[in-house]
């Protein structure tokens, strides 16, 4: 009887484990950009070691000469090596000013790119899960909120733009046909703060934060006048915007005559901050460091090798990033220089927003 018994509950307990098993856990959002309920691309992708990623030294960077979004394994530097032999996976993305990296979001692992094409593609495969015609005059930044609708900061018309995903689907059709706009002068960077639950703009003479009211469909920006800042007199034009991947509290910044930090904490800015006295140039296009604290930026603008299109120079461009590689609390300076691609941003590859 009793070995009757403790078979019984036996079963019973293999039947409670191979239902758990049978459970469907998804990431896939309620309304998918492609407006199909197909399995998400990121379940049929190839992993994706994001640790390993965010751990390592690799550095995105848009090639306007070649119209490319192309990354790069620092790792592999060598003395001798140029940035041209270390490159390791690029896709045609057309003339684009703006570019990001970010993981896990309701899309998976994506590229997003700013420009003549605005789009968002799926890493590493490179499909194109989204993009639109509408984008704004001359589109210079692009971000990815949590819930997966976007903003892209355009420079000509002045204006962060805003799609909602729920809205990007019309016939199976994965382009955006409606958006809001919010007007600020000369936007060029944009960027989600997870820790402060704000979305940071940087335009030609302020560095704004909104807050994301409502949600899907009815998320809007509302700005936060008490963490926005005006750029200090002289220091205007901003270029790029992007974390400090080492301390949360920090942003950096650039403009046309610097590069400056930005405390969250006091609302402050400063040019003075560590390694500053090497890290703080003129005409930076593109600056970011990454959790291992190395840092990168574009070099001289207009250099050699920057010719492109019906100019004979594009004073935007460069042949040359810096990395410059932590050694304790100091930095080795290594320039790489290309021989086939001429820079506008570069970035850190790493799929934090902070």
């Amino acid at each position: 009887m009793k070995k009757l018994f403790a078979l019984s509950i036996l079963t019973i307990l293999l039947f409670a484990l191979l239902s758990c098993g049978e459970t469907a856990i998804t990431d896939q959002p309620t309304d998918a950009l492609d407006g199909s309920d197909k399995k998400t691309e990121k379940a049929t992708e190839p992993p994706v070691d994001n640790e390993l990623i965010n751990s390592s030294n690799m550095l995105m960077a848009l090639d306007q000469l070649g119209e490319r979004l192309v990354i790069y394994d620092l790792d592999a530097y060598e003395d001798g090596k140029t940035l041209d032999d270390l490159e390791t996976f690029d896709i045609k993305v057309g003339h684009a000013a703006g570019l990001k990296y970010r993981e896990d979001t309701v899309l998976g692992n994506v590229l997003l790119v700013a420009g003549t094409r605005t789009e968002i593609y799926s890493y590493p495969t490179g499909k194109r899960l989204w993009y639109t015609k509408t984008p704004g005059a001359n589109p210079h930044s692009i971000e990815m909120l949590p819930s997966g609708n976007i903003v892209v900061a355009s420079s000509s018309d002045g204006i962060l733009r805003f799609f909602r995903t729920s809205a990007l689907v019309d016939k199976n059709k994965d382009v955006a046909k409606t958006y809001s706009d919010y007007k600020l002068e000369d936007a060029h960077g944009v960027l989600w703060d997870p820790e402060y639950e704000l979305l940071w703009a940087l335009g030609a003479y302020e560095l704004r934060a909104y807050k994301v009211k409502g949600e899907g469909s009815r998320e809007r920006l509302e700005k936060v006048d008490m963490m926005s800042i005006k750029l200090p007199e002289g220091k205007y034009w901003g270029h790029d915007l992007s974390p400090d991947y080492t301390d949360t509290r920090y942003l950096y910044i650039t403009v046309g005559s610097c590069v400056m930090r930005f405390d969250k904490e006091d609302q402050s800015l400063s040019e003075e901050f560590p390694n500053s006295d090497l890290l703080n140039r003129s005409e930076v296009k593109g600056f970011s460091n990454n959790p291992s604290g190395n840092f990168f930026a574009t070099g001289e603008t207009g250099g050699e090798g920057c010719e492109w299109k019906d100019w004979e120079k594009a004073s935007w461009c460069t042949n040359t990033i810096y990395y410059y590689r932590a050694n304790g609390e100091t930095l080795e300076t290594i320039k790489l220089m290309t021989e086939k691609s001429a820079f506008y941003k570069a970035r850190a590859f790493c799929g934090l927003y902070q």
